[in-house]
């Protein structure tokens, strides 16, 4: 379907994006979360959701660069529609969400259902690695940050629809948990996706930060150990890569001619 109408793709691309920023910064702003700030042991300080501010901001990119000929492929053929479902997931989640408390239940099923598009078009665009730094920002780097949030914000609804998750003991084995998922993608994912794992490390020092007291002392130790296991993963990546580049260009030396 995608193949044949590209510009009404890329049309309804634009509509649904515009159709989650008048949701969201036009409408009637209602927190339901308000007041779980402590009392979810995995929930990061409030400053942390200011990471849709630069999600909002590549996605507005990739709606703009989804026109140019460069960008054809991924968004046709890589990102496909699914984009437009995510976008009428968030409208949908937000809309619930403005309603007050009672149906945490129902955003968890839609966080599903959200996570699920973006990890088909998460998936689909191992297929179309970045070719220029246009790619990176605005087709890549939206959809991978995207994923990741929906990832962590999936486990602290989780904490929210089932209290009795809400204990030291086992808030600490959920914060492992984002920090394994965050090795994985870094040290073991074909990507080695520090976007992605980094992403991570931003929902775990939110969490640290917002559990300083002495009686929440575990909370902020095994955040911190975690976000810094993940860190060291995210200087392996980098280090190698600066290895492999430097490798290259003295390959590329050699072969060059001692004259002209």
């Amino acid at each position: 379907m995608s193949n044949a109408n590209p510009l009404i793709l890329k049309i309804s691309n634009v509509l649904g994006f515009a159709l989650v920023l008048f949701v969201n910064f036009v409408c009637p702003q209602h927190k339901s979360d308000e007041g779980h700030d402590k009392d979810i042991l995995i929930f990061p300080a409030l400053w942390v959701f200011k990471i849709w501010l630069l999600i909002y901001g590549l996605l507005a990119g990739f709606v703009l660069y989804q026109f140019f000929p460069a960008a054809h492929d991924a968004t046709v053929d890589g990102i496909k529609w699914y984009y437009v479902a995510v976008s009428l997931l968030n409208v949908s989640f937000v809309v619930v969400w403005h309603q007050g408390g009672g149906l945490d239940i129902l955003e968890f099923v839609i966080i599903l259902l959200l996570l699920g598009f973006l990890s088909l078009i998460y998936s689909n665009l191992n297929e179309y690695p970045s070719k220029n730094i246009f790619d990176r920002l605005f087709i890549h780097y939206p959809f991978i940050i995207y994923t990741a949030w929906v990832v962590f914000a999936a486990i602290l609804k989780l904490w929210i629809v089932l209290p009795v998750l809400n204990t030291a003991l086992i808030s600490i084995v959920g914060i492992a948990v984002i920090g394994l998922i965050g090795l994985h993608f870094v040290d073991y994912h074909d990507r080695r996706d520090w976007v992605f794992s980094g992403t991570l490390v931003w929902a775990l020092a939110g969490i640290a930060l917002n559990h300083e007291e002495a009686e929440e002392k575990p909370i902020l130790i095994a955040a911190s150990l975690a976000g810094g296991l993940i860190i060291g993963g995210i200087f392996r990546v980098w280090i190698h890569q600066v290895v492999a580049w430097w490798r290259l260009r003295g390959e590329l030396d050699e072969r060059s001619p001692l004259l002209g």
